[in-house]
Formats: structure tokens, sequence, C-alpha cells
């Protein structure tokens, strides 16, 4: 096989490009939003990781467990917190 010389024409070699620059941006994309929506867990777990240096593959699961579904319990506690709040203006107009 010559590597100079692909075996397709500019045109499809373009449209490839194309195929692979749209899946690296939805993977970026995907990875950002869920980097963004784990923050917090990731956060406490770097704090770790700076105390112990290294966390085992088990060790990390369990504390990112532990720690979203406590992100999870926060949000949903804001989140009642704030119908509440909408409820009892509500109530008060």
């Amino acid at each position: 096989m010559n590597d100079t010389n692909p075996d397709y024409s500019e045109h499809i070699a373009k449209e490839i490009d194309s195929e692979i620059n749209l899946l690296i941006q939805t993977a970026h994309k995907k990875a950002t939003k869920i980097l963004v929506k784990e923050k917090q867990s990731l956060v406490k777990i770097s704090t770790i990781l700076l105390e112990k240096e290294v966390i085992e593959g088990e060790e990390f699961l369990a504390l990112f467990k532990k720690y979203k579904t406590a992100s999870k319990a926060s949000q949903s506690v804001k989140k009642n917190t704030l119908k509440k709040a909408e409820d009892s203006v509500k109530k008060t107009s």
C-alpha cells in the first residue's frame, strides 16, 4: 500500500475529516457536560487525592457514588425549599 496516495478521492477524504470532527466535537460537548454536572463530586474527590495521592478504582467509585448521592440529595433539598418559598409567595399574593 502506498502511503502517499490513498485509495479514495480528496472529496471522500474531506467527508471523512468532517465526520471525524463531528465525532470529536460531540464527544467534547458530552464530556464537558458530564464534568460540569459532576463538578462538586469531582472537587471533593480531588481533595482526597491531594491527601492520599492514590485512590484505587473501587475506592474512587465508592467515593463518587457517595458524593453524587449527597449532591443529588442537596439539590433535592434546594428544589423543595425553592418550591415551598414559591408556594408561600403565591399564598400571600
